[in-house]
């Protein structure tokens, strides 16, 4: 058996989040702490990835990702009482749907900016920084924006199915 199975269930952290899925998000957090303090100390790593993604710094995909990871710590947390299983992929998953979502929310922001100005204003790297942490987190939030935004524009008049 597995060192917890004598614990009291009263007690037991691992009752009903799988082992599994402490491991990966605890895995993904020494990941993402380690590459910051990478960055913050090697020097070589630091100009390694001070490139831009077009206007948005690299580190945005980061900042993403951690925001993912801790919407998928707030959920084990939250939901270790009463774990639902069909849940795990998504959490071994969550930061790297993080990434991609609060980088793509950060080249929406771009777009939606630059089509209701005359000019854009110029944001710095950390503004892109907070979008992509903000999406990562709160990625379900964004997919609903962006599903009623594509709607609107794809089915107008309300024609089109509601975002769920």
């Amino acid at each position: 058996g597995k060192w917890w199975d004598g614990l009291d269930p009263a007690t037991n952290p691992a009752k009903h989040v799988p082992a599994s899925v402490l491991v990966v998000a605890t895995a993904w957090l020494l990941v993402l702490v380690a590459t910051f303090a990478l960055y913050e100390r090697d020097d070589a790593v630091a100009d390694f990835v001070a490139f831009k993604l077009g206007r948005l710094p690299f580190e945005t995909i980061w900042f993403g990702a951690v925001g993912g990871s801790l919407i998928s710590a707030q959920g084990i947390f939250k939901n270790n009482q009463r774990w639902q299983t069909t849940y795990n992929y998504w959490h071994y998953a969550r930061p790297l749907l993080g990434a991609l979502m609060g980088t793509l929310g950060c080249l929406v922001f771009i777009v939606l900016n630059e089509a209701a100005t005359k000019s854009a204003a110029p944001a710095n790297s950390v503004f892109y920084d907070v979008i992509a942490l903000a999406i990562g987190y709160r990625e379900e939030s964004f997919r609903i924006m962006i599903t009623s935004v594509i709607d609107t524009i794809l089915l107008p008049g309300g024609k089109g199915p509601k975002a769920k």
